[in-house]
């Protein structure tokens, strides 16, 4: 189940910096196309920064395959969570949690 997969990954740079990058809805993407799914994220409604109740459409292409969602950021924690769920689309279930954790000044471990 590909809602459900946790890694950690560790970025070397300091933990304001690693959360204004992922804090960007554009950034969404990223996370996915290492595994293998090509991915646009289209800001709908952007509140400040990322946070609660900003509004992104997803589209996915899984082996040729489209598929479209809306999310919303439903947790913001400046440095140290980002979540968002799917408020319409085509899985039962679809969440992507980010949690933010400096292990020192210039490492960021981020757990996806």
């Amino acid at each position: 189940d590909m809602s459900n997969i946790s890694k950690s990954i560790e970025i070397k740079a300091p933990v304001d910096t690693v959360f204004t990058y992922f804090a960007r809805p554009e950034h969404v993407s990223d996370q996915m196309s290492d595994k293998g799914v090509g991915m646009t994220v289209i800001p709908m409604d952007i509140k400040e920064g990322m946070g609660v109740g900003t509004t992104f459409r997803i589209i996915g292409d899984f082996g040729g395959k489209r598929l479209e969602w809306d999310c919303e950021t439903t947790e913001f924690v400046r440095e140290k969570k980002i979540s968002a769920v799917q408020t319409d689309g085509p899985f039962k279930k679809w969440e992507i949690v980010n949690t933010f954790e400096p292990i020192n000044e210039r490492l960021t471990r981020v757990t996806t």
